[in-house]
């Protein structure tokens, strides 16, 4: 895949073919959605929105 670029305002720009919807279902049938963004690094990290926020808004 290709590595995002970063543009001279600092925020990477990646292609909609290096993003993934990830679902993970338990035995209790509840989902854990995400977003796999992939970079061909070797490195992870998780981000997980908090309490009264969430991916797409601000605190509320």
């Amino acid at each position: 895949m290709d590595r995002p670029s970063i543009p001279a305002g600092g925020r990477p720009v990646t292609s909609a073919a290096s993003r993934e919807r990830v679902v993970i279902p338990n035995q209790h049938g509840e989902k854990l959605v995400g977003i796999l963004h992939e970079t061909g690094s070797k490195e992870l990290v998780v981000i997980c929105h908090g309490f009264r926020s969430s991916k797409v808004g601000r605190l509320v």
